[in-house]
């Protein structure tokens, strides 16, 4: 109840908006003055009236604490070490998650991108180390989760560790007639997952002698005077060349 009082034109009716940590769409409140009492008046038909068309008011209390989600990589899928398959293709799935409101489907677009901070020789490459099978998945309403699926390819080129991004670029509704709010993402760096290929094929190589031998395994040599009495051993790097190698050796009578 409010009082105006004689000559009085103007008073307030306070509404509070009470704050709370639920995900919640836009909410109505219609505030409705109901009667108007004039004090020490005889005749009640001649006291004040309300306006029929003016009486109600429509508060509306605005989407809040993300209604429709914050999109972001799970944690264990933000930074991910993966082995080159021998033989056939692998997959892998990684994870984006939906906190906070789940009202309405999500489309979350996808991007690979090389890893710039990353040397060239340990930046891995789009459909010749890996490929992505949807660069746009859902997640439905009221579901807190999609997967994401990677295919990681073989191949028989020594290589080192080689990463690469998988990048959140935007989310959208599925169903455009969606109108209030939006969903978001989570903050930035969040958007970002990190694929490392772990280092395969023996990139820094595989060594041993060069020689040739007799039927028994042996390499023939032959004593001679200086200075032809010094016998050669070539040793191979196969594989991978990468680094630089110190490899040891002993002689031992057998």
């Amino acid at each position: 109840m409010v009082t105006f009082s004689e000559g009085q034109t103007l008073t307030t009716i306070t509404v509070t908006v009470l704050a709370d940590s639920v995900a919640e769409m836009a909410e109505t409140v219609m505030v409705i003055l109901t009667k108007a009492t004039t004090m020490n008046i005889k005749d009640p038909n001649k006291g004040a009236i309300l306006d029929p068309s003016r009486s109600k008011a429509l508060l509306t209390i605005l989407p809040n604490d993300s209604p429709h989600g914050i999109i972001g990589w799970n944690v264990n899928s933000s930074s991910v070490k993966v082995t080159e398959p021998e033989g056939n293709s692998t997959i892998i799935t990684l994870q984006v998650t939906r906190e906070q409101g789940l009202v309405g489907d999500i489309a979350v677009y996808l991007q690979p991108l090389q890893n710039i901070s990353l040397p060239p020789v340990n930046r891995a490459t789009e459909n010749e180390d890996y490929a992505i099978k949807d660069r746009i998945i859902i997640i439905r309403e009221n579901s807190m989760f999609a997967q994401v699926k990677l295919i990681i390819l073989p191949d028989n080129i020594p290589e080192l560790n080689e990463g690469f991004l998988l990048n959140i670029t935007d989310v959208q509704f599925v169903n455009t007639s969606v109108s209030s709010g939006s969903p978001m993402l989570k903050r930035p760096g969040e958007e970002i997952c990190e694929i490392t290929i772990l280092e395969n094929d023996d990139p820094r190589g595989v060594f041993q002698f060069n020689v040739t031998k007799t039927v028994n395994g042996a390499v023939l040599a032959y004593e001679v005077p200086p200075p032809q009495n010094v016998l050669r051993l070539p040793v191979v790097r196969q594989a991978g060349n990468f680094g630089i190698i110190t490899v040891y050796w002993e002689a031992l009578p057998i």
